[in-house]
């Protein structure tokens, strides 16, 4: 009797498996844009700010542990300056940056106003 009912349950369990399968095939392919590059660019940033006013706050907060922080740290002096809301960019890290942004050689670029549209078969 015990394989009547092991045989019942495969039989339901490929029955389900085949209804959602069906299921995940009969839904509608969702369309979906890329960014352009310079959309990508300004994303980007948004999020650098975010990400940075939000560490800053921490930094700031009780949960941090300031001393155990600082002891790790190479330039001290560079984390208070930036929890004092100062940039966490030095002008010389900057400076390079713009030079290698500047050399389009390194980079390879489309057409920012081209976009192209992609299709899922199921939600990102």
């Amino acid at each position: 009797m015990p394989e009547r009912n092991e045989r019942a349950n495969n039989a339901i369990q490929w029955l389900l498996q085949g209804v959602a399968l069906i299921l995940v095939q009969q839904k509608p392919l969702e369309k979906i844009r890329l960014l352009t590059n310079e959309e990508y660019r300004e994303q980007g940033r948004i999020e650098t700010e975010k990400a940075l006013a939000e560490l800053r706050k921490y930094c700031q907060s009780p949960d941090c542990n300031a001393w155990k922080t600082v002891s790790r740290l190479e330039s001290p002096a560079r984390f208070a300056s930036f929890i004092a809301g100062s940039s966490h960019l030095t002008s010389d890290e900057i400076r390079i940056y713009d030079e290698l942004s500047d050399d389009e050689s390194l980079i390879q670029t489309d057409d920012d106003s081209e976009c192209t549209d992609f299709y899922l078969s199921s939600p990102p």
